[in-house]
C-alpha cells in the first residue's frame, strides 16, 4: 500500500486500540519462550507491540517511516523498507498481517523468498492473502492468491493453522468492500 491510499489507512487507525491479528495470536500457541520476530507492514505496530509485550525482540518493518515513529520502545527495532527491497534477518517467526497482499505481483516472489529466507528451521510465518473474490483481486498494485497458488507457496511449510473468509464489511477508512481472505499459520520444516 503506497501513497494516499497507505496514509488514510494509518489515520483512520490513529489512536484506536485494536487487537492483535488472530492469525498472530494462533501462532503464539506454538512457542514456550520469546524469541526474534519480524512484523512485516506493521502499520500502526499492533502486533508488534503485543509480541513486544510478551517478551519478544521485534522487529517492525512498514514502508511508511511515520507510523514507525509511534510504535518505537525498547524491545521494538523500526525499520523503513519497501517488499521491493527486503532485507530480513533470521528469526523464529514471520508477522505479516493484511501486509502481503500489497506486495505489487511484479515483486511478491523475491519478497516471499526473502522471509522464507529469514525464518530459521521450525519458524513460523502467520499472516494474511487476498483470494480470488476480494474487491480488490483486480487491482494491478496488489498481490492475489488462489488456494492452489497457496498451496504452492507453503509446499516447504506444515499448515498448522488455516481459515478462509469471505464476507461484506468495511475498510478500516470505512469504504465498503467484499473480502476474500486467506488467514495462515505455517511452520517451516
Amino acid at each position: 500500500m503506497t501513497g494516499p491510499s497507505f496514509r488514510n489507512h494509518h489515520a483512520a487507525v490513529s489512536g484506536k486500540v485494536l487487537p492483535p491479528s488472530q492469525t498472530l495470536l494462533e501462532g503464539l500457541k506454538h512457542f514456550t519462550a520469546p524469541a526474534a520476530a519480524i512484523d512485516l507492514g506493521c502499520g500502526a505496530g499492533t502486533d508488534a507491540l503485543h509480541l513486544a509485550s510478551q517478551g519478544w525482540k521485534v522487529l517492525a518493518i512498514d514502508a511508511d517511516q511515520s507510523v514507525l515513529e509511534s510504535i518505537e520502545a525498547d524491545a521494538v527495532i523500526t525499520q523503513c523498507q519497501r517488499f521491493e527491497s527486503l532485507v530480513l534477518p533470521p528469526v523464529q517467526l514471520v508477522n505479516a498481517s493484511f501486509a502481503l497482499p500489497f506486495c505489487n505481483s511484479a515483486h511478491f516472489s523475491s519478497c516471499w523468498l526473502t522471509i522464507c529466507e529469514a525464518l530459521t528451521p521450525n519458524g513460523l510465518f502467520c499472516g494474511h492473502f487476498f483470494g480470488i473474490r476480494d474487491s480488490w483481486a483486480t487491482r494491478a498494485d496488489m498481490t492475489i492468491h488462489t488456494v492452489e497458488q497457496l498451496k504452492h507457496l507453503f509446499a516447504g511449510f506444515e499448515l498448522l493453522w488455516q481459515t478462509e473468509t469471505e464476507k461484506d464489511g468495511r475498510t478500516l477508512g470505512g469504504a465498503a468492500k467484499h473480502w476474500h481472505v486467506h488467514h495462515i499459520v505455517a511452520r517451516k520444516c
